[in-house]
């Protein structure tokens, strides 16, 4: 381990940052992430929302938003969660009961993955 990576903030830590930084900047309400372990995603930081209905949410390439903009490694955009055709429905029950409906999500690329 070299020196400069033991006093590197951990991810979730970056994550949590940038999202804190993003909401600030942006004025948007709702903000959540997670980082990629594998071939999915769990998400693991919420900042904004009523629930706890998206917390440690387990996703999967292709499904719903977030799913759909990591498989296509680009930013996907929906105006009505619930009624898009343009997205699969797995976590259309979370999403319910934190009251979403425009989302949008975007990959976000680290050394090129």
């Amino acid at each position: 381990m070299r020196q400069t990576d033991a006093t590197r903030p951990d991810d979730r830590e970056l994550l949590r940052s940038a999202l804190a930084r993003l909401k600030r900047q942006s004025g948007v309400p709702v903000l959540y992430g997670g980082l990629v372990e594998g071939n999915s995603l769990t998400i693991t930081e919420l900042l904004g929302t009523a629930t706890q209905s998206l917390q440690r949410l387990w996703v999967q390439p292709g499904e719903g938003v977030g799913g759909a903009s990591f498989e296509q490694s680009r930013l996907t955009i929906v105006s009505d969660y619930v009624e898009s055709a343009h997205i699969s429905h797995h976590h259309d029950e979370a999403v319910r009961m934190e009251g979403l409906r425009s989302m949008m999500a975007a990959p976000v690329v680290v050394e090129g993955t």
